[in-house]
């Protein structure tokens, strides 16, 4: 009987890790956006860290794709990541934010009047909002 058991149980297991990686690769999880931010940024996303909405596109052909979160954190951590990254010399200021329709979709209740300061490295900006809690993060396709 334990034979039987196992002939099923193992490919059900198999089954169900394949049908959660599809999943995961049309709807990501919150470490997904985490992992984005900390791996282009080189910042650990404070402890914190609540990610409020999400969404990415499903990468090209050649991999590339773009994604945004909003973020709520604590205000102190809201503070100490903004001083970090004003102080950071490979992070640039920037005066836009918002090119992809992810963006307006994910941000919809956002007005551009909340948002104070952007930042950009590599393919990451960032957005801090007047609310000092909320943050934007925006993973753009193309390479600056």
């Amino acid at each position: 009987m334990g034979f039987k058991k196992a002939a099923i149980l193992f490919p059900s297991l198999i089954a169900l890790g394949v049908l959660y990686l599809i999943y995961t690769s049309f709807y990501p999880t919150d470490s997904f956006y985490k992992e984005d931010f900390e791996f282009i940024t080189k910042i650990e996303l404070p402890k914190s860290a609540n990610i409020i909405t999400k969404d990415a596109n499903y990468p090209d052909i050649h991999g590339k794709y773009s994604s945004v979160a909003v973020v709520k954190l604590s205000i102190n951590d809201y503070n100490v990541l903004l001083d970090r990254i004003k102080k950071d010399s490979s992070f640039t200021p920037q005066s836009h934010i918002g090119t992809s329709s992810i963006y307006h979709e994910i941000t919809s209740g956002i007005d551009k009047k909340e948002i104070i300061k952007i930042f950009r490295k590599k393919k990451m900006i960032i957005a801090f909002l007047n609310d000092n809690s909320r943050i934007i993060l925006e993973r753009q396709i193309s390479d600056y």
